[in-house]
């Protein structure tokens, strides 16, 4: 297969909007969901499959003006012109793609347990996995408004929080959906690696901040447990590098090329490993008002750096840099090795 070389033209401040197109057009699942799938026109996920089929299938490189044009049109918190943060960006369009091309999942099957049967809930545990993901499924689909689309079966992921009371051991459970990982910098590692920091972020948490306890009505201390419930094939990692509006964090990180997840880790599918692999990475140079996005995407055996209209392959003796001590890597998708 020819190396895909295709570039964007940038139109004022749309770095991160090209750079975010070319991670999900280099991502074999998210492009083949995109280009597959019976998109209707007039939509923003039609546009953007158009300039997938271009780039991809047509090998064209191309000046995306009416897909930037109403990107400003339907996400509407963003002005033309402005800098716009990759991650938030995502966050937006991923949403705004998933409401166009989802389709009504409500179900009819009146045996289904109830959300307000508080008595199913109180019973949970993870010894009873089987009700557990009754009732993480039903939690779920309503947070998606009943909905649902290949894109976002491929890329949300479920996390299982769990609080336990230090005083009376009763156990809450929460299931939080999520598209991306927010990871912190620890300042305790030198040059922390995506691994260290996901464990850090699954850490176990002691807390003593006055929560109550509905059941034994103390506001004793209690333990926060957060599970990897499920793991989407397109997982993606957010390294948390603008604290507010006033700095943004430098610290050199390691990049794990391949991201292992034991057998047993994943709750609702504990029988198998699973193995992620890097395939982009969003860089970002400078500071909060003058920054400049790129993306670095592996395609087949190849690593490409997308710079707006600017395309060149990074030689396999520079690699190394790339993934060891990054001081720029800001977003990152890995995808499930099958």
């Amino acid at each position: 297969m020819e190396i895909q070389m295709q570039g964007l033209e940038n139109l004022g401040s749309t770095c991160a909007a090209n750079s975010l197109i070319q991670m999900m057009c280099r991502n074999n699942n998210i492009r083949n969901i995109i280009l597959e799938d019976n998109i209707p026109q007039n939509t923003l996920s039609y546009e953007l499959k158009e300039i997938f089929d271009l780039m991809y299938n047509q090998n064209h490189s191309l000046s995306p003006k009416k897909f930037i044009k109403n990107l400003y049109e339907y996400i509407n918190i963003f002005e033309i012109g402005e800098q716009i943060d990759i991650c938030e960006l995502w966050m937006f369009l991923f949403d705004k793609l998933v409401s166009e091309q989802s389709v009504d999942m409500t179900s009819i099957d009146k045996n289904e347990y109830m959300l307000n049967n508080i008595n199913i809930i109180d019973n949970l545990s993870l010894s009873n996995c089987n009700k557990l993901s009754l009732y993480c499924e039903q939690v779920i689909n309503k947070m998606n408004n009943n909905k649902s689309c290949e894109l976002l079966k491929s890329t949300q992921g479920i996390f299982l929080r769990i609080i336990q009371c230090d005083n009376c051991n009763n156990v809450l459970y929460n299931f939080e959906p999520f598209i991306s990982i927010e990871l912190d910098i620890p300042t305790e590692i030198n040059n922390p690696s995506i691994t260290q920091m996901l464990r850090n972020y699954l850490k176990t948490v002691k807390c003593s901040d006055g929560w109550k306890c509905e059941k034994c009505n103390d506001c004793s201390s209690y333990t926060k447990i957060l599970k990897m419930w499920k793991m989407p094939k397109n997982l993606v990692f957010v390294v948390k590098r603008f604290n507010g509006l006033q700095s943004k964090n430098t610290t050199s990180i390691n990049i794990n090329q391949n991201i292992n997840i034991k057998k047993g880790s994943i709750i609702s599918d504990r029988c198998e490993d699973n193995t992620y692999q890097c395939v982009s990475i969003a860089l970002h140079y400078g500071g909060l008002t003058g920054g400049h996005y790129c993306a670095l995407c592996k395609v087949e055996d190849k690593h490409i750096l997308y710079d707006d209209i600017n395309i060149r392959l990074v030689e396999n003796s520079n690699i190394t840099q790339i993934y060891e001590n990054n001081k720029n890597a800001y977003m990152i998708f890995y995808t499930l090795k099958i």
